[in-house]
């Protein structure tokens, strides 16, 4: 009956003495994962917003004019049947 009594007070005192260590150890984990968390929700809002702001520039209008003028309107009028260029 003894032996168990020693046995059961040798691995509490050892449940005691390692309990702080692996307690500090499990919080300095989650600490370190957390903040690996929050860098990487920066770095993919940077990224979406470098994207975006790419896609808004493409999509901007110029202010410039355009280079050549667009062509001018013939004068022939509406088509009449009968002259070619039909298709049916």
């Amino acid at each position: 009956m003894t032996v168990s009594f020693r046995i059961g007070r040798y691995l509490l005192a050892l449940l005691w003495h390692w309990s702080i260590p692996f307690s500090l150890g499990g919080v300095f984990a989650s600490v370190l994962a957390l903040q690996g968390v929050s860098e990487g929700v920066d770095l993919l809002d940077q990224a979406l917003d470098a994207s975006i702001s790419r896609v808004a520039d493409a999509c901007a209008l110029g202010t410039d004019p355009p280079e050549r003028r667009s062509p001018p309107v013939s004068g022939a009028g509406l088509p009449v049947a009968g002259t070619g260029g039909e298709t049916g």
